[in-house]
């Protein structure tokens, strides 16, 4: 019993020594960071099953180095009802987290960020906004952009991470229905928005542990002479770093979202 807590014991001091490496690697990415201030609200959108926990850490860590404030919550209920907790004004890069309560179903995500998006138009008077998605949040944000309605902020750049543009396994290829359904509105892009597409890359196996590079990849004839900027990034690494659950901890994975949006 006394070596199965010393063994414990021993475990326990090598996470605690994993996780201090981590957030030393993170304190010292970000605080190299140079940021310039403005007040437009950056929407972050979960993917399937996703929680608080998936993009809420990533949009909290921006805090504590001046890049970005966590300022809104909104909480959409499977019936579509929508919950907007505002924590504190919509200054100096404001961050807005979106939870979905019906998180896998990504027309009813559709429905609902419309929804947002008119709200923040028409009671915070919010003209332009910011996105980032992850996953199937990304394929969320991506169809709004294609079927943009009147009075709704203008999106100015958009993050799409990890993000499954032709589908997954036996699904995926230039033939999926979804991905031929954006591609003939694609004209309906708006023509000033930019857009980092990230894709983690585990051990150079061409995918994520989830989404492959080339799915993820679909995005660029999407986009391809119908918008301001585009710019591709797969990141290499293993499953900590890269892995499509994990990216989005990733402290190298901050600082390039950080510097696009805000730099």
């Amino acid at each position: 019993m006394k070596k199965l807590f010393q063994r414990l014991g021993l475990i326990g001091l090598i996470v605690i020594v994993l996780l201090a490496a981590v957030q030393g690697l993170r304190t010292t990415a970000l605080r190299q960071v140079n940021v310039h201030q403005n007040n437009i609200p950056t929407i972050l959108l979960h993917g399937a099953g996703g929680t608080i926990l998936s993009l809420g850490p990533m949009a909290l860590r921006f805090n504590p180095y001046h890049i970005a404030t966590v300022a809104m919550k909104i909480t959409v209920d499977r019936d579509q009802t929508i919950h907007y907790q505002q924590y504190r004004p919509l200054r100096n890069n404001p961050e807005i987290i979106v939870i979905l309560k019906n998180k896998y179903d990504a027309e009813a995500g559709t429905k609902a960020l419309t929804k947002i998006m008119q709200h923040l138009y028409t009671k915070n008077h919010v003209r332009q906004v910011n996105f980032v998605g992850h996953s199937m949040g990304g394929g969320i944000m991506l169809t709004y952009l294609l079927h943009v309605t009147k009075n709704t902020p203008t999106v100015h750049k958009f993050v799409s991470l990890a993000t499954p543009y032709m589908g997954f396994d036996a699904n995926e290829g230039p033939n999926n229905p979804r991905y031929q359904a954006m591609l003939k509105s694609r004209k309906n892009l708006p023509r000033t928005l930019q857009v980092f597409n990230l894709v983690g890359n585990v051990k150079h196996r061409g995918n994520d542990t989830q989404v492959s590079t080339r799915s993820a990849a679909g995005l660029r004839k999407i986009v391809a002479g119908q918008i301001d900027r585009y710019i591709y990034h797969e990141f290499p690494g293993n499953f900590l770093t890269a892995s499509h659950f994990m990216i989005h901890e990733n402290p190298q994975v901050d600082v390039l979202i950080a510097r696009f949006l805000w730099s």
